[in-house]
């Protein structure tokens, strides 16, 4: 996780610098457009610095999102901050990372 950290750490906080941009993914805001679809939770994984988990609880979803690095999380929940919105935030491997009980 250590060339993931990096990469985060070098990257800017700014909308124009963050590593993959901070608008959401294209396929996901065309899932969540459709008028068929309307989840109450989420699980985003590999969440990166927040723009598809942070984004998913401004549509008001209650979001988990796991990612391995650590400087990603912690840029994420700034802008989760920035956004007004809640996220759990993980922090672990998802080759080895499993749901606690009861949260399958």
């Amino acid at each position: 996780m250590k060339d993931w950290n990096t990469r985060y750490a070098k990257a800017g906080t700014e909308p124009d610098t963050r590593l993959f941009g901070d608008q959401p993914c294209e396929y996901l805001r065309e899932v969540m457009a459709r008028s068929d679809f309307r989840p109450r939770s989420a699980l985003c994984l590999a969440d990166g610095d927040g723009r598809n988990g942070g984004w998913l609880a401004e549509q008001g979803l209650a979001v988990t999102a796991i990612d391995a690095s650590s400087v990603a999380t912690e840029l994420a929940l700034a802008h989760d901050t920035a956004r007004g919105v809640t996220v759990e935030r993980i922090v672990d491997d998802l080759a080895t990372w499993s749901p606690p009980p009861g949260r399958t």
